[in-house]
């Protein structure tokens, strides 16, 4: 299991844009969806493993 944050949500900056994912030395991954959000132009996310804070 993951907990998952949103960490921006991006009106049309990001469209047609989704990235690879990056992982910081803790594990956590970071990563872009080229759609979806409140403004439906794509989100920036994170990814952490189970039981991180």
């Amino acid at each position: 299991m993951c907990a998952l944050s949103v960490l921006a949500t991006v009106p049309g900056l990001l469209r047609d844009k989704a990235g690879d994912l990056i992982a910081d030395e803790s594990g956590d991954l970071y990563g872009t969806t080229p759609s979806g959000g409140s403004k439906s132009g794509g989100v920036i996310f994170e990814l952490k493993p189970s039981g991180a804070q």
